[in-house]
């Protein structure tokens, strides 16, 4: 709605062979580096961990810790849910 593009890729400028997020308009491109993407703050006393997975593939962009097989998995199995 408001002209901003957001996708995922591996073709930068900066020599980094990896995907990053990109999010730019007509003029103007941000690339954000996954790895970097997530903080999670714990505010209880068990952990809470948090990832951004693809829609359409299931795909993980990034997490803020190592991903359970068995939910990588399920995920697998619900494409686009």
């Amino acid at each position: 709605k408001d002209g901003y593009r957001v996708w995922l890729t591996s073709h930068n400028d900066l020599g980094i062979i990896r995907y990053m997020v990109a999010m730019g308009t007509a003029h103007y491109v941000v690339m954000i580096d996954p790895a970097s993407f997530i903080d999670v703050i714990p505010y209880s006393s068990w952990q809470i961990d948090a990832a951004i997975i693809g829609n359409a593939h299931n795909v993980v962009i990034t997490s803020s810790d190592e991903i359970a097989q068995g939910i990588i998995t399920r995920l697998q199995k619900t494409p686009g849910e």
